[in-house]
C-alpha cells in the first residue's frame, strides 16, 4: 500500500512538473529564427518578463518585467517597471522582413524605468496541444486564447 502511494504521488508530480508554466513561451510558433515573437518568460524565482516582438524595429519598449503567481488556471502578474529603448535614431533598416517596413531604431540604450504604480492584470491560461502535426511535440500554452509555445527545454 505504501508503494502504491508513493507512486501516485511521483505520478502527480510527474504530471504537474510537466504542466508548468514556468519557462519561455513564444507566441504564435514553436520556431526560432534572427528573432523572437512575443514571449513570456516565467522563472521559479515568481518574477516574469513579456518581451515585445523583436521584429517590430519601431518599439521603445523592449520588455515588461515584474512579479507572477498561478492561481488555479490564471497567471496573475504585477509589472513594476520595463526596459525601454532610450535615444537612438529612427533610419530604414538594411534588414528585411521586419514588420515596420524596414524602419527601425538604431542605437540607443535599454533603460530599466520604474513604474511610479505597479500594474496587476490576470492572464487566463490553458495547457493545450497544436493542431498541427509538426507542432504536435511542443508544449503550447493559450495564454487569453493566444497560442504559446514552449521554446527552452527547461
Amino acid at each position: 500500500m505504501k508503494i502504491l502511494l508513493i507512486t501516485l504521488f511521483l505520478i502527480t508530480v510527474n504530471y504537474a512538473n510537466s504542466q508548468s508554466i514556468i519557462g519561455l513561451w513564444q507566441e504564435g510558433s514553436p520556431e526560432i529564427t534572427d528573432s523572437y515573437f512575443n514571449t513570456y518568460e516565467f522563472k521559479v524565482d515568481g518574477t516574469f518578463k513579456f518581451n515585445t516582438n523583436g521584429y517590430y524595429g519601431l518599439s521603445r519598449v523592449v520588455s515588461l518585467c515584474g512579479k507572477y503567481k498561478v492561481v488555479r488556471n490564471e497567471v496573475e502578474v504585477t509589472v513594476e517597471y520595463t526596459l525601454e529603448k532610450v535615444g537612438g535614431n529612427i533610419e530604414r533598416s538594411s534588414f528585411a522582413g521586419t514588420a515596420t517596413n524596414l524602419w527601425v531604431i538604431e542605437g540607443g540604450q535599454i533603460k530599466k524605468i520604474m513604474l511610479d504604480k505597479p500594474i496587476k492584470s490576470t492572464i487566463h491560461f490553458e495547457f493545450t496541444k497544436s493542431k498541427k502535426a509538426d507542432e504536435a511535440k511542443t508544449q503550447m500554452v493559450l495564454l487569453d486564447k493566444y497560442e504559446f509555445y514552449k521554446i527552452n527545454p527547461n
